[in-house]
């Protein structure tokens, strides 16, 4: 395995580490799919309120998450090949193709289960559960 393969995955093994820390220490705040999109962003990922969602390898990563109303999510694109976050409804979706190292962010405000998908690789998926 070259050197390259391995950062890449033990950066996204890296990223999960850090999204499951931030799920199990997540607030309990309440508040109301899709809010603002705040586009893209240099987000770092180190507000209690804030997630990162690796895109790698053709897949989400995590590909199904659970948060609290007001939290941000932060899909960072680390394949070659571009993608897109588009929600299966049309509530969001990421301002044309994300390059390597874009990132799309979002803002929930209302309470759901919003399944999503990118649109150049529909096989893809990922759902986001927002609580109250």
């Amino acid at each position: 395995m070259n050197q390259n393969k391995m950062l890449r995955i033990f950066s996204a093994v890296a990223v999960v580490a850090m999204v499951l820390a931030f799920v199990s220490c997540s607030s309990e705040d309440g508040g109301n799919p899709a809010g603002s999109n705040t586009g893209d962003g240099d987000q770092d990922g180190t507000g209690e309120d804030d997630f990162a969602i690796s895109i790698i390898g053709f897949s989400f990563s995590p590909a199904n998450i659970t948060v609290k109303v007001g939290a941000t999510l932060t899909w960072t694109n680390m394949d070659s090949a571009p993608h897109t976050v588009t929600s299966d409804d049309g509530r969001f979706a990421s301002s044309g193709n994300l390059s390597t190292n874009d990132t799309y962010r979002l803002t929930f405000s209302e309470a759901g289960t919003f399944p999503y998908h990118c649109s150049i690789h529909p096989s893809m998926k990922g759902t986001i559960t927002v609580e109250l």
